[in-house]
């Protein structure tokens, strides 16, 4: 007896183990393409779109948790106009992401999206005009007192003056009253330089949804959308609006989370050819309307729509986000990458020059109206930047982020200094911020990486109330 119960002690540890070491591969497997994926994106938008070394990439874009970057084997090549990032996961799971102009970095599938690049429509500022009609060196003057108190906050967003450690900041500007009045970039970016702007990308696919408002091409930001998934009878999807889309109150299942392998949002962006038909397949969680939710990816069926609905040509499709939107307000550097299937990836992956950043933030601090000519419906302003019931403290709008006067808190329920009390903004992982303050005329952007290991945290808050109360100070 006592044998036969050694030996069953023994196959049961044995299975044990055996369900241990198949979860360790599993976990090894799911990781590993994820982490591929990203990699081999990533390193495409910041070595060819961004102009970045690989090793500053590694350094300050792939850390992995665990020490898992060191798995990953990446290569960049450039070959007879072909433009490709390589990630190599234990050397078992190989990604690519090719970078394509005008149509940004796109993983590679079996039946990748074919065209080689898209025309350039918006040639560059002209040098000797100021912002935001051109990109002259020149900046608008400030007060004296109020100069350096701007300049001592800049240096605050990229260096810790206790420390001395760097905060991962890549480049700051600034406008007032629709003058740029500073700016300045780490070693190796200028005014010229792309950078990811991650969900801030989210507020330009809004942006380009009422065009197509303005345009006439879709009637009401209440009609339901126009998804070809949700179309069968029976559908509870079917009633899902495009402000439901735009206020993160779907109802769609989605977990959104930028560390975890399993999440959603990593699966969608960097481990699905179709980043539009995984999110709009996704189940309902909840009724539309009666739960707030943050998701990728109702930006990325956001995005599609806009693509389905812009125009019947699919050339012209790919030039609506010029035409519509950059060409108007001198956006010369934005590129939003497309996915395998030709979807702009509208949920995260835009990058666009600081200037660029903010002259999309002038247009809101503006209402909508730029060089004389309205660009967004009467009220869109109003809208995006009301805040959505539901939302953690009031701080969502509409694809833009809001600080709410009344309750005073951050969506983590941080205090809010009091001269950010009316400013709504877009906001992007690793610390990618574009803050406006349409009553005073102000706009801000930060724009960096979390850094490498050591690096200094950045506070958000704490360097926008240092940088309003500069301007709005004593001059």
């Amino acid at each position: 007896m006592k044998l036969r119960a050694c030996c069953s002690l023994r196959r049961l540890a044995g299975f044990g183990v055996g369900l241990v070491l198949a979860g360790v591969v599993a976990f090894l497997v799911a990781f590993g393409r994820i982490a591929a994926g990203y990699a081999a994106t990533i390193t495409a938008l910041q070595v060819f779109g961004s102009g970045d070394e690989l090793a500053r990439v590694r350094a300050e874009r792939l850390q992995l948790p665990l020490g898992l970057g060191s798995a990953l084997a990446i290569e960049v090549e450039e070959r007879d106009g072909v433009r490709e990032a390589r990630a190599t996961f234990l050397g078992l799971i190989e990604r690519r992401a090719r970078w394509r102009p005008g149509l940004g970095a796109s993983r590679l599938a079996d039946e990748t999206f074919a065209p080689a690049e898209v025309p350039d429509l918006v040639p560059p500022n002209p040098t000797d005009v100021p912002w935001p009609r051109g990109d002259a060196l020149e900046l608008a003057p400030l007060e004296p007192a109020r100069a350096a108190n701007l300049e001592r906050a800049i240096e605050h967003a990229f260096t810790d003056p206790e420390t001395g450690q760097t905060r991962g900041t890549h480049a700051v500007a600034v406008v007032r009253g629709g003058e740029l009045v500073a700016e300045r970039y780490r070693e190796g970016y200028d005014l010229h330089t792309p950078i990811l702007g991650w969900s801030m990308t989210k507020s330009v696919t809004a942006t380009l949804f009422a065009r197509l408002l303005l345009l006439g091409k879709i009637a009401s930001v209440d009609e339901p959308a126009a998804v070809s998934e949700w179309q069968i009878e029976g559908d509870p999807r079917h009633s899902i609006t495009y402000a439901q889309l735009l206020c993160m109150t779907s109802g769609l299942a989605f977990f959104a989370n930028y560390e975890l392998p399993w999440s959603d949002s990593l699966r969608m962006l960097f481990a699905s050819a179709d980043v539009a038909a995984y999110a709009a397949n996704q189940p309902l969680a909840h009724a539309p309307g009666t739960v707030w939710s943050y998701s990728d990816g109702t930006s990325n069926i956001l995005a599609r729509c806009v693509r389905e609905v812009c125009a019947e040509d699919e050339n012209e499709r790919r030039l609506f986000p010029q035409r519509a939107l950059f060409a108007p307000l001198h956006m010369s550097t934005a590129v939003i990458s497309v996915d395998a299937r030709g979807n702009w990836v509208g949920s995260s992956l835009m990058q666009a020059s600081a200037r660029d950043w903010l002259r999309l933030g002038w247009l809101y601090a503006s209402d909508g109206v730029v060089d004389g000519e309205r660009l967004v419906p009467a009220g869109w302003v109003d809208f995006v930047s009301r805040a959505t019931a539901g939302s953690p403290e009031r701080s969502y709008g509409a694809h833009f982020w809001r600080y709410d006067r009344e309750l005073g808190r951050t969506s983590k329920g941080r205090a809010v200094p009091a001269l950010l009390a009316d400013v709504f903004y877009a906001s992007g992982h690793d610390g990618q911020f574009l803050w406006i303050d349409r009553t005073r005329g102000i706009v801000l952007v930060r724009l960096g990486a979390a850094g490498p290991a050591g690096a200094a945290p950045f506070d958000p808050e704490a360097f926008a109330e240092e940088v309003f109360a500069a301007l709005l100070g004593p001059g």
